[in-house]
């Protein structure tokens, strides 16, 4: 049971990422993104908040 419910998770996590990362480019947030992961993320979130 415990290994059907991780495989499920994976597949749903999956999913997930490729339907944002497709969304994500067409909105043109992938650039911005790789921008974040280019820098100092906590500074990114600190100053953001």
């Amino acid at each position: 049971m415990r290994v059907f419910l991780s495989i499920l998770i994976t597949l749903l996590l999956l999913i997930t990422l490729s339907l944002g990362l497709a969304y994500f480019t067409n909105s043109g947030f992938l650039d911005y993104a790789f921008f974040i992961v280019g820098n100092d993320i906590g500074q990114i979130i600190n100053g953001s908040f």
